[in-house]
Order: C-alpha cells, then structure tokens, then sequence
C-alpha cells in the first residue's frame, strides 16, 4: 500500500495518535513501534513524536521487508 498519499496532508511532526491513523495499526503497536531503536522517533517531554520526512524515509527504506518489534 502506497502510505504517501496517507501524510501528504498532515502536520510535519506526528504523534503515536497520528502514527495508528497512517499506518492503520493500534495504539500498543504503535508504542511499540515508537520504542524500537530501528524507528526514528523522539521522545519530548511525555511525547513520542516523529518527524514526517523521518517516517517518509523509513517507510521507503523499508518497503517489503518485515519489521519486528
């Protein structure tokens, strides 16, 4: 599934909330996903965030291939 059309239109900073509506996955995943040193977000004060090109990147650099967390 193409994920560019998803956050074309979003803020340039997503929070885990904004990660489970783009990748359509839910909120313990998303946590998750938020944690694994592989994925690169931020964490700001008692916020996981991470940026959009950042996701972008990740999401192209890891087309087809499996990602456990």
């Amino acid at each position: 599934m193409d994920n560019q059309h998803l956050i074309n239109d979003k803020p340039v900073i997503f929070t885990t909330k904004d990660l489970q509506g783009i990748l359509h996955i839910g909120k313990d995943r998303a946590y998750e996903l938020m944690h694994a040193s592989a994925f690169p977000s931020m964490k700001l004060g008692g916020k996981w965030l991470i940026e959009k090109s950042a996701l972008e990147s990740w999401l192209l650099n890891n087309q087809g291939r499996e990602f456990a967390i």
